[in-house]
């Protein structure tokens, strides 16, 4: 599952990624906005997806937009 977040200012990318046959989430974010402000957003945006995610079935694509 691929998640994109949609927001003025910056760009939020996460996915499933595996290594080391470990399973974990990337999530990648480029932005011109402090450090503290995008952790704050990186933070709302996964809560966000865990209330998706147990809300719906696997296999699809979420965009979610804040």
């Amino acid at each position: 599952m691929r998640a994109w977040l949609l927001v003025s200012g910056y760009i939020v990318f996460s996915g499933v990624r595996r290594t080391k046959g470990v399973q974990g989430l990337r999530v990648i974010v480029q932005s011109d906005k402090s450090p503290d402000y995008v952790e704050t957003r990186v933070e709302q945006f996964l809560h966000k997806m865990k209330v998706l995610l147990l809300c719906s079935h696997a296999d699809i694509s979420i965009i979610v937009i804040i």
